[in-house]
């Protein structure tokens, strides 16, 4: 079965990483990650890629923590222990979300030049970046379906690209099953 790996950067850390001159495959260096970001950043990062900022349970898009925590383990990340359980607890707290939604929306008072929701940047063979932009939050502080849907389209895409020849290998993963619940809404149509 092809496997994928969504990395979801909000983009106020695609910012610092704009600033240093930096790729986006630095996030799957723990190293660099370490020097680049606070320890709160970081944990803020690893909750992020499991929680349902997008409206979509990440393990359906193919971010997950266990990817990201992979790669890190691969490159020198020696305190898994602590890092696991705080973004947990991230998780598990109520705010958690709100926090991370007002945030993203006072991003849309600042000095954003992009009028897009995300892009999607290719990391390396079978990884992709999600940079999520506050405009993906409508003014009720959601991201609506159809917004879901044109993220769930761009990584189709990406997936498609990447495995040609196995179409009906991607068809059979989470994400595939999502793409054909908003075609059948109408989405995309």
């Amino acid at each position: 079965m092809p496997t994928h790996d969504i990395v979801l950067v909000p983009f106020w850390i695609k910012d610092v990483l704009d600033h240093k001159k930096l790729s986006c495959q630095v996030l799957l260096d723990y190293q660099q990650v370490s020097k680049l970001f606070s320890q709160d950043e970081i944990i803020n990062f690893m909750a992020l890629q499991d929680s349902k900022l997008l409206g979509i349970p990440g393990h359906v898009l193919g971010s997950n923590v266990f990817n990201l925590r992979a790669a890190w383990l691969a490159t020198g990340m020696s305190d898994e222990e602590f890092f696991v359980k705080e973004s947990a607890a991230r998780l598990s707290a109520s705010s958690f979300l709100a926090d991370m939604v007002g945030r993203f929306r006072q991003g849309q008072f600042g000095a954003q030049d992009q009028p897009r929701s995300f892009d999607i940047i290719d990391m390396r063979q079978g990884s992709v970046a999600v940079v999520i932009y506050p405009e993906v939050f409508a003014a009720t502080g959601r991201v609506e379906e159809s917004q879901q849907f044109i993220l769930v389209q761009m990584i189709m895409r990406v997936l498609y690209s990447y495995h040609s020849g196995h179409q009906h290998m991607v068809a059979k993963l989470p994400i595939a099953k999502q793409y054909l619940m908003f075609l059948n809404q109408g989405y995309g149509g």
